[in-house]
């Protein structure tokens, strides 16, 4: 190297109000961000001055936080350039900075050992899903060390001790919300900062068909209580402190006051949750924003299809219970299930055995379906075998039954002999009898 090759001169100290900022400068930076690095952290590296013009060339952003604390003076390098060349260094300044990458690892082991965000430029939030989401890379990497040997762990120690590590973290009590009118389809669709979670996802499968695998240690071991159900209009002044469980996407939560105490929930029709197959990531990042703890595996419907697209389903509904477990949020798998004897085998070698939880729904019995099919004694007696034949296969200790109250107790009949049964009303319920209390008032009734 030659000292041609170096335009930079001295670091001095400069007059803030000598300076001027670059009239055409393209970026748009977060001055109140520098503004507390340069309040915990100093200037730590001057700016870049044009010295014919005294004119910034890079850190403009800097320059105005400077301002804004106060700052008389400010380290600068001036560099004795003409202004095409000016130019190309405001381009370049700023261009470079984009193409870089990060080591999500090691960028969440810094975060980690750090223990806050002050003066980083990251906020709590960022924190979180970086961690989260690195616990998820750790994963994939251990499974590989299995037929990569001990090297491929080695090459990815920072990863490991992250994971390692997240257990042992206190939870920050982040605050995504709460006021009264908020909406959980109204949440953040991406996360701020540097992490974004993938849409390509790929998660170990169990059977032939590499149906993907639940984590458990990442099931729902207790139930959250006390625990009501969702009914948008229906229960929205109820004054209730708290769990509920909410269908997605068929009520709004608006007057739910925390929304981080919600069990996410799929018992609607398909179509209220078929955009969490087209856009995951979207999804589950504005579960993480709601900080949702806990989720039944989606209900995809089974029944009337190809046994080829009854496997899809299955495979959709644990490919989204493994993605949630992976962003931190415990599961309860939902036991929607056709009733074929070797369909029924894949379904119950790829869950876990001895399962704490598990959930199924009995509305579709209750009445006219939209494909026309109506419940009948040969049907109710095809499909509570079925289920009990899961149950007792995968060894369910504890079901809970999203139904009718007129139905409890025949759930309790069909399933309390062979595992613990909680039975909880479906949100028609709770609309049904608003409607009724409703033409009551108006003197309808």
């Amino acid at each position: 190297m030659t000292t041609n090759q170096i335009i930079a001169n001295e670091t001095v100290l400069v007059p803030v109000g000598q300076l001027k900022g670059y009239d055409k400068n393209p970026r748009k930076g977060n001055i109140k961000a520098i503004a507390e690095s340069l309040e915990v952290n100093k200037q730590y590296r001057p700016i870049v001055v044009q010295k014919q013009s005294n004119k910034i060339l890079a850190g403009n952003h800097t320059w105005l936080a400077a301002k804004s604390l106060g700052w008389t003076q400010i380290a600068v390098v001036f560099v004795d350039v003409d202004d095409e060349a000016a130019k190309r260094i405001v381009l370049a300044d700023n261009k470079t900075n984009d193409l870089a990458d990060y080591d999500n690892a090691v960028l969440a082991e810094l975060l980690r050992d750090l223990g806050g965000v002050a003066g980083t430029g990251y906020s709590n939030a960022d924190m979180e899903a970086i961690l989260n989401a690195t616990a998820a890379d750790a994963e994939q990497v251990i499974w590989a060390s299995n037929s990569a040997g001990e090297e491929t762990l080695a090459q990815n120690d920072p990863l490991i001790s992250v994971s390692h590590q997240l257990g042992d973290a206190e939870e920050d009590e982040i605050d995504f919300g709460g006021e009264d009118e908020e909406d959980i389809e109204d949440s953040p669709d991406d996360l701020s900062g540097v992490y974004t979670l993938k849409d390509d996802m790929d998660f170990q499968g169990a059977t032939y068909w590499q149906i993907p695998l639940l984590r458990s240690d990442m099931l729902i071991e207790e139930l959250p209580e006390p625990l009501h159900t969702w009914a948008g209009s229906a229960t929205r002044d109820m004054d209730w402190d708290g769990y509920w469980l909410y269908n997605w996407g068929i009520d709004s939560t608006s007057g739910m006051k925390d929304l981080s105490k919600i069990l996410l929930s799929f018992y609607c029709w398909d179509d209220y949750f078929e955009s969490w197959w087209d856009s995951p990531a979207k999804h589950m990042s504005k579960v993480l924003h709601a900080k949702i703890k806990y989720a039944i595996t989606p209900n995809y419907s089974q029944d009337d299809l190809p046994k080829a697209a009854s496997l899809y389903q299955l495979f959709r509904s644990r490919w989204i219970g493994r993605y949630l477990q992976e962003i931190g949020v415990r599961v309860m798998p939902d036991l929607e299930c056709i009733a074929d004897k070797e369909y029924i085998k894949i379904f119950c070698r790829s869950l876990p055995k001895d399962l704490p939880w598990a959930s199924l729904q009995v509305q579709n019995l209750v009445s006219q379906t939209r494909n026309g099919d109506k419940e009948t004694p040969e049907r109710r007696k095809v499909w509570v075998e079925a289920m009990q034949e899961i149950i007792q296969t995968v060894g369910v200790k504890n079901l809970l039954v999203y139904a009718p109250p007129k139905r409890f107790d025949e759930a309790k009949e069909w399933f309390s002999e062979m595992t613990s049964v909680h039975c909880i009303e479906t949100r028609l319920h709770y609309l049904s009898q608003k409607v009724r209390s409703n033409a009551k008032d108006s003197g309808r009734l």
